[in-house]
């Protein structure tokens, strides 16, 4: 009889999972009917806005006109994907012009101009804007097969634009996107860092470590493991590397996390341990977890770091800087170097520190900045100074910062 029981009892628990699982997908029918709804509202919207208003460029104002199309709306189109092995294309839609009275997505990761000076956007959350002068663009894909966060943005000598992502490593050849993954040779889909050397090389990093691109496949660089277990507050991946950067004498600066710094001789491009040179906190790094590699045009390295503050070498010795030094905050993103000699060192929620050679000036809301947390700095043929926060977009004349902030809060 208890058995009979049992029997009975578990399919009626069969069945009852089972009209959970068709009220689901009922459910979720309904919300994509929903979402296509929406999305052809908000484009019939548009079109009346566009038939109503003209768009005059604002770059040259030193301001840009921000949107948040957000996640229910693509301008991309999706090429039938036949064969697994190939990597995956996706082709622009008709672009959009869109009311410049719309804001930009909130946390902004990376900043770039092109070659015809385009501003490239990379955002946590929202994926890529492109900004032509005129008009703002949202790139986003909502079925999931293009990473909607931007960790670094890179150009080839052919004008490609290369993005560095969270699922892969993407290409834009102008008109096409094209996806490329570990099934393509990717030594992993997270990635979190790119540069093109002199060569045309393209080096990225991710998660799981460094390798090379030459347009045709992948080549890892091994690198040792960082110890990091039992680290508070870092994401435990002992070979991810956060920055790369390239020197004047071709050598390849890679930063691991926790595994402080390795300069590699690009010349060689081989896997014995000659190939490169490890610092760390032993030999006088200022801290092992370095966030950003960048350079001055005096030919010193500046090694920015999560917890010490920053590490400059000149070749031959470190010199640090820290909250001892002038400095607001010891968590500092790479440090740019803008046209006229200044430095400028992106904080984790202490605002932005400029930097003359001599003392720090901080620069916070207070001054106009859009958020205290201050990912990446970038400046346009124009001089003007742009700050990618965690509230938005921040620019900067060199007297006033002009903001338009969205709070989501950030690191």
């Amino acid at each position: 009889m208890n058995s009979i029981n049992f029997v009975f009892n578990s399919n009626s628990l069969s069945l009852y999972f089972e009209e959970w699982i068709n009220l689901a997908a009922l459910i979720k029918l309904t919300l994509k009917i929903k979402m296509m709804l929406k999305q052809i509202f908000t484009y019939f919207l548009l079109l009346v806005i566009l038939s109503c208003t003209s768009h005059p460029s604002v770059l040259n104002g030193n301001s840009l006109p921000f949107m948040q199309i957000g996640n229910n709306m693509s301008a991309m189109n999706f090429n039938d994907h036949e064969s697994p092995d190939e990597p995956l294309k996706l082709n622009f839609l008709k672009p959009l012009t869109v009311d410049t009275t719309l804001r930009l997505g909130t946390y902004i990761k990376s900043l770039y101009q092109d070659q015809s000076g385009n501003m490239w956007i990379g955002t946590f959350f929202e994926s890529i804007y492109k900004y032509n002068g005129k008009s703002l663009l949202n790139l986003h894909n909502n079925e999931g097969l293009m990473g909607n966060n931007i960790r670094g943005i890179a150009e080839d000598r052919l004008g490609n634009i290369w993005f560095a992502t969270n699922d892969g490593l993407l290409r834009y050849d102008g008109s096409e996107f094209t996806v490329l993954k570990r099934k393509d040779g990717l030594i992993c889909d997270e990635v979190s860092s790119i540069i093109i050397d002199k060569s045309g090389l393209i080096w990225v990093g991710t998660e799981d470590g460094l390798c090379t691109y030459d347009g045709k496949s992948f080549t890892p660089f091994v690198l040792p493991s960082a110890e990091i277990s039992g680290v508070d507050y870092i994401h435990q991946a002992p070979r991810m590397i956060n920055s790369i950067f390239q020197d004047a004498q071709e050598n390849i600066w890679v930063a691991q996390n926790g595994g402080g710094v390795y300069r590699i001789n690009n010349k060689i491009r081989s896997k014995s341990d000659e190939t490169y040179t490890h610092y760390s906190e032993k030999n006088g790094l200022c801290n092992n977890f370095i966030t950003g590699i960048s350079g001055d045009k005096a030919g010193n390295i500046w090694m920015s770091s999560r917890f010490n503050g920053v590490s400059k070498f000149d070749g031959k010795s470190f010199t640090h800087y820290s909250k001892d030094q002038g400095l607001s905050s010891n968590f500092v993103w790479k440090v740019f170097e803008d046209k006229a000699g200044a430095l400028w060192f992106p904080t984790a929620g202490a605002g932005v520190c400029k930097f003359d050679g001599t003392s720090f000036k901080t620069f916070t809301v207070q001054d106009g900045l859009a958020d205290n947390f201050v990912q990446t700095i970038m400046e346009d043929k124009e001089g003007i100074l742009w700050f990618g926060t965690s509230s938005g977009l921040s620019s900067y004349d060199g007297k006033t910062f002009k903001s338009n902030n969205k709070s989501r809060g950030g690191c």
